[in-house]
């Protein structure tokens, strides 16, 4: 469940089942909007809007293998359901990363919905959000030539730990 306020600045996602507060995104209010990065509307492409936030389709954090499915199984079938809509899988990774962490997870995710739901490569874009406070994935599906999120981290990459250069943890999703 989402609660979202425009005027406040806030989503609070709350898992249904237990009534546990999953996640607490700050985004700026109504009136900080015009603070915000000038470029940004710029890195869209000709015609089309920024998504809004409040309005995305789900996001999550750092669940087990089974969960993450879970939540991707809801995502195809709405893919399934509604043939125009494209996904996009922002993931972002945490204060404390591998290097590629969140293009990584972003596409493995991606992969997931490919090759399990059969859902058109060319309908799912896989987006490095940068980094947060702690591992996130946000999840928008909108209508194909529509609105477009941007990543938001809230996060600099200096002030980021970057765990040895070794390899990115393997992709989970394809385990049983």
């Amino acid at each position: 469940m989402l609660y979202a306020s425009h005027s406040e600045g806030i989503i609070v996602e709350v898992d249904e089942i237990t009534g546990k507060v999953g996640s607490f995104t700050y985004h700026p209010t109504d009136s900080q909007q015009k603070l915000q990065c000038p470029d940004a509307s710029s890195r869209l492409p000709v015609g089309h809007t920024q998504a809004d936030p409040f309005f995305r389709f789900d996001a999550y954090g750092d669940l087990s293998s089974k969960l993450e499915r879970e939540r991707l199984d809801v995502v195809a079938a709405e893919l399934l359901r509604r043939r125009e809509a494209e996904a996009y899988l922002i993931a972002y990774a945490g204060k404390i990363a591998h290097k590629g962490e969140a293009g990584a997870r972003a596409t493995c995710a991606r992969n997931y919905l490919i090759k399990k739901h059969h859902i058109e490569a060319d309908r799912i874009q896989a987006i490095d959000g940068g980094y947060r406070e702690i591992i996130e994935v946000e999840i928008y599906v909108e209508e194909k030539d529509g609105s477009i999120p941007l990543a938001r981290p809230s996060v600099r990459p200096s002030a980021v730990k970057i765990t040895q250069d070794k390899p990115v943890p393997a992709c989970r999703l394809t385990e049983n």
